[in-house]
């Protein structure tokens, strides 16, 4: 009597017994070509995993032309199943960590990106750039945060904008960089208005006074300053502040101020 596989159930034939493999032959290739759908055009073809199914693999998953090592014609990705009808909301796309065994717990989940200059296909370059471990924290390893349109935020300094005139006007790419005022005489640091110039709201800019000269924050016409005590001078020399930009046109000053 013929047998079947123990995952697809593809019949196996009893050699010199079983008859009539036409008809098998033709449900058998049927059922391996139900795995596979249409995807493009040509000869491309993609995996269907049925429902409560599971793709199990091991080693690495390439996304890309050929073995991988070619040149995608498109960016690739990764989604969830799209969902029909008007106005429904689509289902959770779920990314789990490697499970461990008893009290264990789970493995990290790592995104890895390798810079500028350096191949992505040398073994090595790839670099942690966040990890979640399995307690949920989160890791930056390397670079900036980014908010719109690229502009930096958070603790992360982007860059130093060396002043040393007597009155300056904040531009668009000091988000998140720490400008400095160096000039033996009284200075002025001047936030613009938005339809001047349209930070994010958000935005972080650090000032720092390097000179001997006093450094005073002052906000343009329409601008609101907010800050403790409504102190907007750095008090003396090496100190430091930061501007958090709160809605369109107000912001907030704190740090080593004086009135």
């Amino acid at each position: 009597m013929p047998t079947t596989t123990a995952n697809l159930g593809l019949t196996l034939p009893t050699p010199d017994v079983d008859t009539g493999w036409g008809t098998t032959l033709n449900s058998d290739f049927t059922l391996i070509d139900n795995l596979f759908a249409a995807n493009g055009t040509g000869t491309s073809v993609g995996i269907q995993v049925g429902s409560g199914k599971k793709l199990v693999m091991s080693g690495t998953l390439i996304f890309g032309d050929n073995d991988g090592t070619g040149s995608a014609s498109a960016a690739t990705a990764i989604r969830g199943t799209a969902k029909t009808g008007t106005n429904v909301t689509g289902p959770n796309l779920v990314i789990q960590a490697s499970n461990g065994t008893g009290t264990g717990g789970s493995g990290a989940i790592r995104f890895q990106t390798a810079p500028a200059d350096v191949s992505g296909t040398i073994a090595g370059t790839m670099r942690n750039v966040l990890t979640i471990d399995n307690e949920g924290n989160i890791t930056a390893n390397v670079g900036s945060f980014l908010g719109p349109n690229g502009v930096p935020v958070g603790a992360n300094v982007a860059g130093v904008n060396a002043q040393t005139g007597t009155t300056y006007t904040l531009v668009l790419s000091d988000a998140g960089k720490l400008v400095s005022m160096n000039n033996s005489a009284s200075n002025t640091l001047t936030v613009p208005l938005n339809a001047s110039v349209a930070f994010s709201i958000g935005t972080v800019v650090n000032i720092v006074s390097l000179g001997v000269g006093q450094t005073t924050i002052a906000a343009a016409s329409g601008v609101t300053i907010y800050s403790y005590g409504s102190k907007t001078k750095l008090t003396g020399r090496y100190s430091q502040a930061a501007l958090i930009k709160r809605t369109t046109d107000s912001w907030v000053l704190a740090g080593d101020l004086i009135a």
